[in-house]
């Protein structure tokens, strides 16, 4: 006799809602690990690369892993999604991150060029530069 309910725990099993074990899904572990996304727009895992959008650089995420599949996240937002690598190594990314990754450095190498020089404000003048015509070149090139 239980001293709670003052009947058989074999007789209240028949009465208990319960679930055939084949219906029940398997628990899903993910493995959550905390990280930061490289200036290449990279995020080591396990020893492999994953890309992300390059607004993420510099950024920390959280490498979701569950499966075969890795999901990034950038606070609540799921940033990027990849198979999981096969091996060690391999560096898995998505062709618009890429493409999203040499927009970007292709930009900055623009303004870089636009921009003056700020290597020498607040040292004065500017230091002068050898000029040479180009004919002095071509005389030398066969």
């Amino acid at each position: 006799m239980h001293q709670t309910t003052g009947q058989r725990p074999c007789d209240l099993l028949k009465h208990e809602p319960l679930s055939a074990l084949g219906s029940i899904r398997p628990y899903q572990w993910i493995d959550r690990e905390p990280r930061v996304v490289t200036a290449e727009a990279m995020v080591l895992y396990r020893k492999s690369h994953y890309s992300v959008p390059a607004i993420a650089v510099g950024q920390k995420v959280v490498v979701e892993a569950q499966g075969q599949r890795i999901a990034i996240r950038l606070a609540d937002t799921v940033i990027a999604e990849h198979p999981r690598a096969q091996r060690p190594g391999e560096r898995i990314e998505l062709e618009a991150h890429t493409r999203e990754r040499w927009d970007s450095v292709l930009s900055e190498a623009a303004q870089a060029r636009t921009a003056s020089p700020t290597w020498f404000i607040g040292r004065g003048v500017a230091p002068s530069v050898q000029t040479r015509p180009l004919a002095q070149y071509e005389e030398v090139a066969p």
